[in-house]
């Protein structure tokens, strides 16, 4: 049962959230010990992969999205998927960063969430994943950034004329916590500014009601609370990071032929004279409306603290601390890395409101002035047009998809083909901090790792074996983005009865970026399939992609020739199964991948 905290002038409740229990972890086998499950959960856990089992079994420990409403949890799952999911330098959705393990773990929690209540309602992409933007967007004309992206900055996305003015004038239009912003842009549009909601389990909470409120705290499961400002405030918001992916979100609903209307970067370069500029602006403002204020006013700066309304731990600073209330935000906007210059009356601590919370004067937007900005900043624009789209990335979201590359099987019902693939580890992924779009490659070596698991969801037509390879594909593409395929085998989980098997047979020592070239690049595909009439077919099929190749030669001697990288062989392997779903050939049986240059084979797969 869950109730909602009412304030009243008359009633009050002091909230304090329990220390957390530090539970050890342990392995699976062992969490299952430790707590009561039907026969059926048990069977759906030990299901899943080594990686997912873990995380959902533990979610048994602490069910804190119990009261949550099925709607609400697949909202979250899009979020959580949101904020692990990037769109890469190579204009890709990936997942391969180092950012990415507590959204894996909540997503596995949303998930056995969903699946403990047999739920089977599908979940929509578009809706969900709406603070992920479309791969469509267009991308900086400026590749990289002109700064030392070792010192810390503040970057700003908005139209190029917001920002135009604001480097050249220090212009800037302040939003108030309780700004409704009437766009439909998720990016921009929090309705929590004002007033924090959160929904969280009693057992997490120690509650002192007052006696107008004692009834409430017996024999309740669940708190429906919200923490009300005393006051509305200013704000101007910025992020921490330079990530396209803010200007595929900033940018919602922002078509427009004039290259003014576009969103682009105001990257600020020196944010410790932006802060002076900013308070001597500030400063200004106030006095110039001192008359309108009846207290003394607090200019702050800090990042944003973002909070999870179901997680007690998350929401303790919000109960412990009225001053960080102006910087919170819900843990949905992560990807954000907002920083935050906030403007709020200076209340005295045992300052009471007259006013209903519904009736919290509100302020009126207006313009702080900062003077000119051109010395301590310069402006990314976008490019021309957006990309063009290639049939072998994903070219709409897909919430399954990006979900199987997170580690996390999104259906409940249905056959499953593992695929236990080996990966050369190329890529780290998305490892610094300011600059989201630098992934750090190794230059030198690499790492090899066996027996990774994904699990693709089989449809109605078992016999369709090109579109679990396709999804297969896919997903890794997400995951490993980078990364090389050497290997899988695939079997149906859990009879374990084996489908098919795959090996590449490129050298495992590409050089680094700066030696490897985009150029077209030419494979043929020899395959053979089972027709409609269960003739064997064969078939040689030309696929030319823009790809990247490097000079070597074989074991160090003899003459330089000319090879292609493993993005590129995933790449064309993704095209040649495209084209073999678009023929309809639902029975394939084998193909082999040879190098039209070079002659040799290059990869190789087979049905059992």
């Amino acid at each position: 049962m869950s109730i909602p905290l009412i304030e009243q002038m008359s009633a009050t409740a002091q909230i304090r959230i329990k220390p957390s229990k530090r539970e050890r972890t342990g392995n699976f086998e062992q969490i299952l010990e430790g707590i009561t499950l039907s026969n059926s959960d048990v069977r759906r856990l030990q299901a899943c992969t080594r990686q997912e089992q873990l995380a959902r079994a533990l979610y048994h420990r602490r069910r804190y999205l119990r009261y949550v409403t099925e709607d609400d949890i697949r909202l979250r799952i899009g979020y959580l998927i949101a904020n692990a999911a990037y769109v890469s330098e190579r204009k890709r959705y990936s997942t391969n960063n180092l950012y990415s393990r507590y959204w894996q773990t909540r997503l596995a929690h949303a998930t056995e969430a969903l699946a403990i209540r047999n739920s089977t309602s599908d979940i929509s992409s578009e809706v969900v994943l709406r603070h992920l933007p479309s791969l469509r967007f267009t991308t900086p004309a400026e590749k990289g950034l002109k700064h030392d992206t070792k010192s810390n900055c503040l970057f700003r996305y908005d139209k190029l004329r917001y920002l135009r003015r604001l480097q050249e004038l220090g212009k800037i239009l302040l939003r108030c916590g309780s700004t409704s912003d009437p766009t439909n842009n998720f990016a921009r549009n929090d309705p929590n500014e004002l007033c924090i909601r959160l929904r969280l389990l009693a057992e997490g909470l120690d509650i002192e009601f007052s006696s107008e409120l004692s009834q409430m705290a017996d024999n309740k499961d669940s708190f429906d609370i919200q923490i009300h400002h005393q006051t509305d405030f200013f704000m101007f918001c910025l992020s921490e990071v330079y990530d396209w992916r803010l200007l595929g979100d900033f940018g919602a609903g922002f078509d427009s032929e004039n290259p003014d209307e576009s969103v682009g970067c105001l990257v600020i370069t020196d944010p410790d004279q932006f802060r002076d500029r900013f308070l001597c602006g500030a400063t200004k403002f106030l006095s110039r409306r001192a008359s309108e204020f009846k207290h003394p006013f607090e200019i702050s700066a800090g990042r944003a603290l973002y909070y999870d309304p179901y997680d007690p731990a998350e929401c303790a600073p919000l109960f412990e601390n009225p001053l960080v209330l102006p910087f919170a935000k819900r843990r949905e906007f992560t990807y954000q890395h907002e920083f935050r210059f906030v403007i709020r009356p200076d209340l005295p601590t045992d300052f009471v409101p007259t006013y209903a919370p519904a009736d919290i004067p509100r302020f009126g937007r207006d313009f702080l002035h900062l003077g000119d900005l051109r010395d301590i900043s310069y402006i990314v624009p976008k490019g021309v047009s957006a990309r063009d789209e290639q049939s072998h990335y994903l070219a709409s979201k897909d919430v399954h998809f990006l979900a199987a590359a997170m580690g996390v099987t999104l259906a409940n019902s249905g056959e499953k083909l593992r695929f236990t693939y080996s990966v050369e580890v190329k890529e780290k992924g998305r490892v610094s901090t300011p600059n989201l779009m630098r992934s750090r490659r190794f230059n030198g070596g690499s790492l090899q790792l066996h027996e990774q698991e994904i699990d693709i969801v089989l449809s109605t037509d078992r016999c369709d074996i090109s579109v679990a390879l396709r999804d297969f594909y896919a997903t890794f593409d997400i995951r490993e983005q980078g990364n090389h395929l050497m290997q899988f085998q695939a079997h149906l989980h859990p009879q374990g009865t084996s489908i098919c098997g795959y090996r590449a047979y490129l050298a495992c020592a590409e050089p680094s970026d700066e030696r490897i070239e985009a150029s077209r690049v030419a494979f043929r595909f020899r395959s053979s399939y089972i027709d409609n009439e269960g003739r064997e077919v064969s078939s040689s099929e030309l696929i030319e992609i823009d790809g990247y190749t490097y000079l070597a030669n074989v074991s160090g001697t003899g003459p330089l020739r000319r090879y292609p990288t493993y993005r590129s062989l995933l790449s064309a392997e993704m095209k040649f199964i495209q084209r073999m779903i678009e023929n309809r050939v639902k029975k394939l049986h084998s193909y082999e991948c040879v190098s039209q240059e070079l002659g040799e084979r290059l990869s190789a797969f087979s049905v059992a």
